[in-house]
């Protein structure tokens, strides 16, 4: 018998924009939204739908699993914390 693991679906063109990696860094340092917002400039409301339209490329449903498939990928690996 054999065990096949579940392998994530490569993500094609990945979000390289600095605003994309910068909200996935905030996120990853588990800063507050509104304090995430207010380090990026951007209003409480922006900083949401970037986050709602992360989850969306990425096929997921909560922030949870949005942080998994980031670490899947490796896309912040090589990127400083916040």
């Amino acid at each position: 018998m054999e065990i096949v693991k579940d392998t994530p679906a490569p993500v094609p063109d990945l979000p390289r924009t600095a605003i994309s990696l910068t909200v996935l860094q905030t996120l990853n340092a588990g800063l507050k939204d509104e304090v995430a917002a207010r380090r990026l400039s951007v209003s409480l409301r922006t900083y949401r739908r970037h986050i709602a339209e992360l989850m969306d490329y990425f096929g997921v449903k909560t922030r949870f699993q949005l942080g998994v498939r980031v670490a899947e990928v490796g896309l912040l690996r090589h990127h400083g914390r916040v």
